[in-house]
């Protein structure tokens, strides 16, 4: 079976989005939120608190 230019586009496209795709994405366990930093600023960088 030979494939068209266009067919080996489409399928070279179709094979790269698969596999970006993850199988499983899951946490591996109970994991610390991250902390939020202040994210209003005075001048010269210094948070409101």
């Amino acid at each position: 079976m030979s494939l068209s230019r266009r067919q080996f586009i489409q399928a070279s496209g179709l094979a790269l989005c698969a596999g970006a795709v993850p199988l499983r994405a899951e946490a591996s366990g109970a994991q610390i939120p991250l902390p939020v930093p202040p994210l209003l600023e005075s001048r010269r960088g210094q948070p409101l608190f």
